[in-house]
């Protein structure tokens, strides 16, 4: 790899690690985080790799020196602070859907929704196996 694809490639990383840890303290002041409770993921492009916020810390703390870099099977690459235990929600629906790109999951009773590139939300309480349509708790909602 050139000096400047490395370049290049940190340049992005940087950008990535931004963008995720200015989202996760943005939930935090919506309300959307709970003392240190609340995750957010960014898939590194094009890969099973994905930044995370790490345990012990709220949404309003992160930066980017505390996310740890994250493979699809859990393990930790990079990163000093312990992983979050929740880390398999955000990790088998990056495996599940390639195009999903990020994953927030704030710990607030309406603050989940998972909208993978062009297609509708889901509300944490909407199962897989029903209607595409239905709202909270599995109902379906008119068009």
């Amino acid at each position: 790899m050139s000096k400047r694809s490395k370049a290049g490639r940190g340049k992005s990383e940087a950008v990535l690690k931004r963008t995720l840890a200015d989202a996760c303290r943005i939930l935090a002041m919506a309300g959307q985080g709970d003392d240190v409770w609340g995750h957010a993921t960014a898939r590194v492009p094009g890969t099973e790799t994905f930044w995370m916020k790490p345990a012990a810390i709220g949404l309003e703390e992160v930066s980017p020196d505390d996310l740890l870099l994250v493979d699809i099977d859990g393990k930790v690459l990079r990163g000093r602070r312990p992983r979050h235990s929740e880390v398999f929600i955000h990790s088998e629906i990056m495996r599940a859907r390639p195009e999903v790109g990020a994953v927030a999951a704030p710990d607030h009773p309406r603050g989940l929704q998972l909208r993978p590139a062009r297609r509708p939300a889901l509300h944490r309480d909407q199962r897989p196996d029903r209607d595409a349509r239905a709202g909270p708790g599995g109902r379906a909602r008119d068009r």
